[in-house]
């Protein structure tokens, strides 16, 4: 096994900065985007999610999904109900149960900006390989399941 050299291990603090610029580089670009569609990066998700669930969720398995409390969910989702981009059924038998999902409205938006969001973080990339793209969203995902 070949060992690092010291000067190729980032430090915490570098790792730290790297992300906190790259993540705030890329927000700028995505809030750009959403903003044209009177969208936020949550309601984004809560969109997303949904239609890629496609028969409807419920809205404490979005919150369990997203990392977040059910309130929020809740809070974020009247005015996409407001503006008919989702629904909320009641789920029966247990009646204090809402099932979300997106109308085809939302469908619609949702292609249109999943193409230019596509554009702007390949954009952002363009000097790395889609498969250190792949890894790098591999690492995350394993961070983001990591029980520590």
């Amino acid at each position: 096994m070949t060992r690092k050299q010291t000067s190729d291990v980032v430090s915490s603090y570098g790792g730290a900065a790297i992300q906190l610029i790259a993540h705030k580089k890329l927000q700028a670009r995505i809030k750009v985007v959403l903003g044209e569609y009177e969208l936020n990066l949550t309601q984004w998700l809560i969109i997303s999610r949904l239609s890629e669930i496609g028969s409807g969720l419920r809205t404490t398995d979005l919150a369990r999904f997203m990392h977040v409390e059910v309130p929020l969910i809740t809070m974020m989702s009247r005015p996409l109900r407001k503006r008919g981009l989702i629904t909320s059924d009641i789920k029966l038998p247990d009646r204090r149960e809402k099932l979300l999902s997106v109308t085809d409205k939302a469908k619609e938006i949702i292609g249109v900006v999943e193409k230019r969001l596509q554009k702007q973080i390949a954009s952002m990339a363009k000097d790395v390989s889609m498969q250190d793209l792949q890894t790098y969203f591999k690492v995350l995902q394993s961070m983001v399941g990591s029980k520590a």
